[in-house]
């Protein structure tokens, strides 16, 4: 028996894993799932700064089974893409899947975030009605994207449990994970915006699948709406079908979309050539059709010598688009669910790292329970100072009466002082009798049978009040109001003011006086 040679090989001469799967880790695969091949795309990043490789095939995947429903057809899935995976060298990467209308069904909706919220419900609910998707339960995604701050678009996918099931099961036997589940029409949208990001008008998306069609209008890069044309419309009736439907599809954009003025003028077609050219696209309203064009693609890969790109990649290329996306969450991923009950386990985390979490819940603890100490310290001293509001606002409002008061004895006092008791006494009680209580005067001058006043308010209507007084009273002549300003007092700013005022003939003269 021959034996192998040993290898002599110096440990570090040897590649790692990592290096061993270097080509494996930097690439992307897209695929799409049609009802008999798989449209492939692949993605291949470099380290140079040149662009990333792009390199698509078919695989045909159905043989003898009617289709992906039943076990043979879930089987010879499964054996198309261990062959994918075998030539490509995929084993271990992550793959994104698009998938066609009679798999999964879109519905689309539009306008304020309140009205969004409660269609989506509506559909989720009324998803598991959808019998053309199969019996039993039904799994929905949903893809929302602001319009502004209370408006929002919103598509919601739908499809069966068991069919995903079905892809996640035939996918994982070959070797390769399920990242990103989501319809065709969406992927052909996002590509539709890519190659035209400044056309804002519609485009009518006609997804060819041998002899079988599906429609969907896209705007921007924005799936508006789906139509599932009848089982037996086929590709030589897509431009009689097309006829039929577009006034139906023109009104639910107006009434959606407030699209009642945007014309309908296109349709790109998206399959094989040979499907292109056994196709009748031709419509009684004269919409342009053509082949979706792939002009621009060469700004984002390069593509292998000698190659081209048709359009039947379309869908595939536009889950290739949806890595570049700044939003994941504006567009449905049918594997958000099933991502979101995937957890990790954390026991062994947690055994591995139960001291050092014991000794910080440990210390967690003691702080908690010198913290609530405080706190309870903190409460109570609170509750006093509380209980001693009330007491202390009274007590600095009595403090400001007794100011107020004390500077208004001071000024009375001093006027008192500076003035001849035997002949202005008589004038300055009528003149008290005439302050209202925030007003204070300062000097008064005795002049030619008229006497001038100088005080301070605490409010300007004060002043009023005191002249009013004064023309009121029967004592005095002509009054007037001089003048007003402002003034600081030790209690804090005021209004001061001037007044003149003629006694009467009775009065005698005096001394001007002043304090």
């Amino acid at each position: 028996m021959n034996q192998s040679s040993p290898d002599r090989r110096q440990s570090s001469d040897r590649r790692n894993s990592a290096a061993r799967r270097r080509h494996a880790d930097a690439r992307s695969i897209y695929l799409e799932l049609c009802h008999s091949v798989l449209r492939v795309a692949i993605v291949i990043e470099s380290d140079s700064e040149e662009l990333p490789e792009l390199r698509t095939r078919t695989v045909r995947w159905r043989n003898e089974a009617p289709d992906l429903m039943c076990d043979a057809g879930q089987a010879e899935l499964a054996e198309g893409l261990r062959r994918l995976v075998t030539e490509e060298r995929l084993a271990g990467c992550s793959v994104s899947l698009a998938i066609s209308s009679t798999l999964c069904v879109n519905r689309a909706t539009s306008g304020a975030t309140a009205k969004v919220e409660s269609e989506i419900a509506e559909l989720k609910e009324r998803s598991q009605l959808y019998l053309s998707l199969g019996p039993g339960p039904k799994t929905t995604a949903v893809g929302r994207k602001s319009i502004d701050a209370r408006h929002e678009h919103a598509l919601v996918t739908v499809t069966n449990e068991r069919t995903l099931q079905r892809l996640i099961d035939a996918v994982e036997s070959a070797g390769m994970v399920v990242d990103v589940v989501e319809s065709a029409l969406v992927a052909l949208s996002r590509l539709q915006g890519r190659l035209e990001p400044d056309n804002d008008a519609p485009v009518i998306l006609a997804q060819l699948d041998e002899e079988h069609f599906e429609i969907g209008v896209s705007r921007l890069g924005e799936l508006l709406v789906e139509y599932r044309p009848a089982s037996d419309a086929t590709v030589e009736r897509l431009g009689e079908v097309v006829d039929d439907h577009l006034d139906r599809l023109k009104r639910y954009c107006g009434k959606l979309y407030n699209m009642w003025s945007v014309p309908f003028e296109r349709m790109w077609l998206v399959g094989k050539p040979a499907e292109v050219a056994a196709t009748n696209s031709e419509t009684k309203t004269g919409l342009a059709t053509e082949v979706m064009p792939l002009d621009r693609l060469s700004e984002y890969w390069r593509l292998p010598d000698g190659s081209s790109i048709t359009a039947e990649m379309g869908a595939a290329l536009g889950l290739a688009f949806r890595a570049r996306l700044t939003e994941q969450g504006a567009c449905p991923n049918l594997m958000d669910e099933i991502h979101a009950r995937a957890k990790p386990p954390i026991r062994p985390f947690l055994m591995r790292a139960l001291a050092p979490i014991a000794a910080t819940l440990l210390a967690a603890a003691t702080l908690w329970l010198v913290n609530l100490e405080q706190q309870a310290e903190i409460a109570a001293l609170r509750s006093k100072f509380e209980k001693a509001r009330p007491a202390q606002l009274r007590g600095e409002r009595l403090s400001h009466e007794i100011a107020k008061a004390g500077s208004e004895i001071d000024n009375l006092t001093r006027l008192v002082q500076s003035t001849p008791e035997q002949n202005l006494t008589p004038l300055v009680e009528r003149l008290g009798g005439c302050l209202p209580g925030d007003v204070w005067l300062r000097s008064l001058r005795e002049f030619e049978g008229k006497v001038s006043l100088e005080g301070n308010s605490y409010t300007e209507s004060g002043v009023y009040d005191f002249v009013r007084h004064l023309q009121e009273a029967p004592s005095w002549g002509e009054v007037a109001l001089r003048g007003t300003g402002v003034a600081q007092t030790p209690q804090g700013p005021a209004t001061s003011f001037e007044v003149e005022l003629q006694l009467p003939l009775a009065t005698p003269a005096t001394k001007a006086s002043k304090p």
